[in-house]
C-alpha cells in the first residue's frame, strides 16, 4: 500500500511540475516532467518472490508461480544435499565414500568426472540426484527443486563442482553451480 501511494504522490507531483515547466522553461523540461509523472502513475507487476512458489499435485509436472521467473534464471549455485546418506545400490555404497575418492582422485575417479542430474520422484514429488560417473552422491537440495525443475529441459552445463570436508573427522560435502546455456550472460 504504502508503494501504490507513493508511486501516486510522485507522479502526479511530477505532471504538475510539467505544467510549470511548460510555462516557465519551455516544451522538452515540460515533457520529461510528463513522462516521468506518467510512469509513477502506470501500475505495473513485479515479479514474484522465489520463495512464495506454489506447487500443485495436478499432472505429470508441477505448476509454480510465476513461471516466467523461473525461467529468467541463467544460474543455480548450492552445496548438494543427502551427503551422509547411503545408496540402495551400486559398487559404492556409501556417499561419503564417493565423495573422498573424489577429493582424493582415488579410483574410479582418477580421471574425467562428469557432473549431471537425474530427475526421479519421491513422495509424489519431484527430485534430483547428483550424480558424478553414475554414482549417486546426494540431491538437490529442496528449496532448489523449482528451479531446476521448471529449467531441467533446458540445455545446462555444471560448473564449479567442488568436494570439501574430511579434515578433523568432519563429514565430506560438494557444492556446483548449475548453468543454463540458452541464456545469455550479461
Amino acid at each position: 500500500m504504502k508503494r501504490k501511494s507513493f508511486s501516486i504522490f510522485w507522479g502526479v507531483m511530477f505532471v504538475l511540475g510539467g505544467f510549470v515547466g511548460l510555462a516557465k522553461y519551455g516544451v522538452f523540461s515540460a515533457l520529461i516532467c510528463f513522462i516521468i509523472g506518467i510512469l509513477f502513475l502506470i501500475p505495473f507487476k513485479v515479479k514474484s518472490d522465489p520463495q512464495e512458489e506454489a506447487v500443485s499435485g495436478t499432472g505429470d509436472k508441477p505448476h509454480y508461480k510465476n513461471i516466467a521467473f523461473y525461467r529468467d534464471t541463467k544460474s543455480n549455485s548450492f552445496s548438494v544435499a543427502g551427503v551422509t546418506f547411503s545408496n540402495e545400490s551400486g559398487e559404492i555404497k556409501s556417499r561419503q565414500t564417493i565423495l573422498r575418492r573424489l577429493l582424493f582422485n582415488d579410483p574410479p575417479f582418477d580421471c574425467d568426472c562428469t557432473v549431471t542430474l537425474e530427475r526421479y520422484i519421491y513422495e509424489n514429488e519431484p527430485a534430483f540426484y547428483v550424480k558424478v560417473n553414475d554414482y549417486i552422491i546426494g540431491n538437490v537440495p529442496k528449496e532448489f527443486i523449482p528451479f531446476i525443475d521448471v529449467n531441467f529441459d533446458r540445455p545446462y552445463r555444471i560448473d564449479d563442482f567442488q568436494v570439501y570436508g574430511g579434515q578433523d573427522g568432519k563429514k565430506f560435502g560438494a557444492s556446483l553451480k548449475v548453468v543454463y546455456l540458452d541464456t545469455l550472460e550479461a
